[in-house]
C-alpha cells in the first residue's frame, strides 16, 4: 500500500492521524500522513506542466506527539492558509511550521486553486488530538496553534533554531508552555 491510498491496515499498529486531501482542479486524491514516516508533495504527483512546483516542493511530518508539520523544499515558496484566516503565508526553502485541521497547503502561489490541500485529521488522529488536548488544559485549536514560521511545533524552535529536523520531529513538546 502506498501513502496515496487509505490504508486498509494499521501501519506498525497504528493508523495515520492526518489526511491531508486534495481539493484543488489537479489534486484530486488524498495522502495519509503518520508518524512512522515523512511524506514529500510536489510536482511528482501533480504531473511536469506545473513547472513552479518542485518534484519535493513540501514535505509533511508528525512529531512524537502525532502534530503534523509541513517544511517547504522547492525553489518556489509553499502558501499555507491557517483555518479562520483570510491570507496566505508563504514558507520559502526552509521554513517549516505547524499545521492544524481545516489549514491549507498550496503547492504553487501562484495557482492556489489548482494546487491546494486541506489538512483534516483522520478519525483516530481526531480522537489522539483531544486525548492530548485535554491532558495538558488546552484546546485542540490552541495545541495545534500557529506559532512563528520556523517551528513545527506549539513550543518548538524558533527563527534561526539550527537544530536538525530529525531533533525536533523527536524532541519531546512542552505542550503547556
Amino acid at each position: 500500500v502506498s501513502q496515496w491510498e487509505q490504508p486498509p491496515e494499521l501501519h506498525e499498529g497504528r493508523a495515520p492521524f492526518w489526511r491531508i486531501d486534495g481539493v484543488g482542479e489537479h489534486t484530486s486524491f488524498s495522502i495519509y500522513v503518520d508518524q512512522i514516516e515523512p511524506v514529500n508533495l510536489g510536482r511528482r504527483q501533480l504531473g511536469n506542466q506545473f513547472r513552479n512546483i518542485s518534484r519535493a516542493q513540501a514535505v509533511l511530518w508528525c512529531d512524537a506527539n502525532g502534530l503534523l508539520a509541513i517544511k517547504s523544499q522547492g525553489f518556489n515558496p509553499t502558501s499555507i492558509l491557517s483555518a479562520g484566516d483570510s491570507s496566505w503565508a508563504q514558507l520559502f526553502n526552509g521554513m517549516k511550521r505547524a499545521l492544524g485541521p481545516g489549514d491549507a497547503i498550496a503547492l504553487d502561489p501562484s495557482y492556489r486553486d489548482g494546487t491546494k490541500f486541506l489538512v483534516t485529521p483522520t478519525p483516530e488522529g481526531h480522537e489522539h488530538l483531544a486525548k492530548l488536548a485535554a491532558g495538558v488544559g488546552l484546546s485542540e485549536a490552541q495545541l495545534t496553534a500557529r506559532t512563528a514560521l520556523a517551528s513545527p511545533r506549539p513550543s518548538g524552535g524558533k527563527v534561526g533554531d539550527e537544530r536538525t529536523d530529525e531533533a525536533l520531529a523527536d524532541s519531546p513538546s512542552s505542550l503547556a508552555a
